[in-house]
């Protein structure tokens, strides 16, 4: 099942391409924590993909979201910096949103 609603704000690589507010870092981190506790992995974890709004930060397109050891990778962007791990057909694991969630810390305020 999909479920899409809209929602008001902008992704962070349009509106904070230098610094995230930590706010949005720490929404995230939360959505992340809640995903990898019930066996997900999110997989996509860049700044296209975190909206700023009201409450800090939101996760959107979970088109890669799945149990942690059934999602695999489509084929990436070379010019985004995923875990060496990462790649075209293999498995997304929960260490892969980590990383890319430090990626994200390293940009914040």
């Amino acid at each position: 099942m999909v479920i899409m609603a809209r929602i008001q704000g902008r992704n962070i690589a349009e509106t904070s391409p230098d610094k995230i507010p930590r706010t949005v870092i720490d929404a995230v981190r939360k959505a992340i924590n809640i995903l990898h506790s019930k066996d997900y992995v999110f997989g996509d974890l860049r700044k296209a993909n975190v909206v700023v709004c009201d409450s800090g930060g939101m996760l959107i397109d979970f088109d890669w979201c799945d149990k942690e050891g059934k999602a695999t990778y489509p084929l990436l962007n070379p010019d985004i910096t995923w875990h060496r791990d990462a790649s075209a057909g293999r498995l997304i694991r929960k260490e892969h949103d980590s990383y890319m969630l430090t990626l994200l810390e390293k940009d914040s305020e």
